[in-house]
């Protein structure tokens, strides 16, 4: 499979890097997104983690059990919102915030959390809808402040039960290569408000990649400024476009490496990956292994409840994770 082409250069002066505590030779356990309780006919959309938390307690905390103890380490929560919207999944967010409820819920998910051993936790803000800026034609510059109103006071109304880190991913899949179109601008008036207050708690991986977008780690510079960067990246790695999951990680991996003063000194965590699955672990097990000492390393792995082999039914039990503790994952 030949390699995705990512030609450009980027001149960057000494900004700061977060030093994680578990930098090693190898990556650390990974884990899961976990935004589902269950799946009942391949319908997900009842069931979410954070809208259902303070009626279905002890079945949420059964699967986290279930999780903890299939070995994973780390998870990731993803807050679907949008202006009055409203399911077992979708939170509204009219006003700019949450509800009280939803946000109690987040904050007792996340207790959990640290009472199971998890160690990391990712928040992913997805903003749905009106609130998309994938529906855009250009910068709705109203539904953006409402989504940075959300981010904003998320952040603010947190209690980390005691957890080592909560990183946030302040666009699901936002990054892209165009420096026009609406998701740029959206991401050019979230970053400098986000910056400006949360910059000395090194605590966000800026907005995710989606596998589609891997080149748009050229557009960093433009999206963040030179001096300005999240503390790492968060790619999502699928094969695609005739490229493997091996190619993907491999063209993160050499060209985050340009970013920052140390060679390699860029990291990122695999915020998405096909659920559990032995080709792909396999494959980027090999990349990693053969990647240089100049090359970016990720953290972990976060597996997606979606099975290529079933695309259309997602996963209801996320606690398999076998054939990625197999390969070092």
């Amino acid at each position: 499979m030949a390699r995705i082409k990512l030609l450009f250069t980027l001149s960057i002066s000494l900004f700061v890097i977060y030093a994680h505590a578990q930098v090693a030779s190898g990556i650390s356990r990974g884990g899961s997104n976990f935004n589902w309780y269950t799946v009942v006919n391949c319908d997900r959309e009842p069931y979410g983690v954070i809208v259902n938390y303070n009626t279905q307690t002890t079945g949420i905390r059964a699967e986290l059990g279930k999780i903890r103890n299939a070995g994973q380490n780390n998870l990731r929560l993803m807050l679907f919102f949008g202006h009055g919207l409203s399911s077992g999944t979708l939170m509204d967010s009219t006003g700019g915030a949450l509800s009280a409820q939803n946000t109690a819920n987040l904050n007792g998910l996340l207790r959990d959390i640290y009472n199971y051993g998890f160690s990391e936790v990712e928040i992913s803000f997805s903003p749905q809808g009106p609130n998309d800026p994938n529906q855009w034609a250009s910068l709705n510059t109203t539904m953006a402040a409402e989504n940075w109103s959300v981010i904003n006071s998320v952040h603010q109304g947190i209690q980390n039960p005691g957890l080592y880190r909560i990183y946030y991913d302040l666009g699901n899949e936002m990054m892209t290569n165009s420096q026009s179109n609406a998701r740029y601008r959206y991401m050019k008036y979230i970053w400098p408000k986000y910056y400006s207050l949360y910059s000395n708690l090194y605590d966000t991986v800026g907005f995710s990649f989606a596998s589609a977008e891997i080149n748009a780690i050229s557009n960093m510079g433009a999206i963040y400024g030179h001096y300005s960067y999240p503390v790492m990246a968060d790619v999502h790695i699928y094969p695609y476009g005739g490229n493997s999951a091996a190619d993907i990680l491999y063209a993160a991996a050499h060209n985050l490496a340009t970013i920052g003063p140390v060679s390699g000194g860029y990291r990122f965590v695999i915020g998405e990956a096909n659920f559990n699955n032995a080709t792909d672990a396999a494959s980027m097990a090999l990349e990693l292994n053969s990647l240089s000492s100049h090359d970016s390393k990720p953290f972990y792995l976060m597996q997606w409840p979606i099975d290529p082999a079933s695309p259309n039914c997602p996963v209801a039990d996320v606690s398999p994770f076998n054939n990625y503790i197999a390969h070092g994952f």
